[in-house]
């Protein structure tokens, strides 16, 4: 690809060692020749990763804010901490699926936004099917919404919302060296 390609080549010595060292240039200057795709690959996927992380976390902070702002407004009483805390209930789940798609993005780029959505629908239907219909746990627990509580009402389950962001991490991180390695397969 493209963009996470950087090749700096000084003169046709340098172009014939392909980023294997130093080589003179048409000005006898030694210039260093550097072939680094992966870590461009890298930077490139972890500052997409990390935008999109903050944007969640910064969603699930103003998501609380606005709550807590209707809730005031109406002089309901609920404290802030409990709204914040209601807002950042829902960043795990979105972390989860950030990773899912960096994940299959690493794997199989071409099928990315069918497996993200299609687990995404899966989700959902077996969030609403499992309040109409008694079902088994272990069924239960492949929806990501499943493992959210309704907060303020009940407190966060944390260690749940750290398990999910821990695979949600270790999605991407495995996302990025896949991705890295296919970049330099198809070199």
């Amino acid at each position: 690809m493209a963009r996470t390609r950087l090749v700096t080549t000084a003169s046709g010595p340098a172009r014939r060692l392909r980023g294997l060292g130093r080589a003179p240039d048409a000005a006898g200057r030694t210039r260093l020749a550097v072939r680094s795709r992966c870590l461009r690959c890298t930077s490139w996927f972890a500052g997409r990763l990390g935008l999109s992380c903050l944007l969640l976390i910064t969603a699930g902070l103003l998501a609380g804010i606005g709550a807590w702002a209707g809730a005031a407004s109406q002089h309901s009483g609920v404290r802030f901490w409990s709204l914040l805390t209601a807002g950042l209930n829902v960043v795990p789940p979105g972390l989860f699926l950030l990773g899912l798609g960096a994940l299959v993005l690493g794997a199989w780029p071409r099928r990315t936004s069918t497996v993200v959505y299609g687990y995404l629908a899966w989700s959902f239907l077996i969030e609403f099917a499992g309040g109409v219909v008694h079902t088994s746990h272990w069924l239960l627990d492949t929806s990501v919404f499943f493992h959210m509580v309704p907060a303020p009402a009940t407190s966060p389950d944390w260690s749940s919302m750290a398990v999910i962001t821990g695979l949600g991490i270790l999605g991407a991180v495995l996302g990025g060296i896949l991705l890295c390695r296919r970049d330099q397969k198809n070199a």
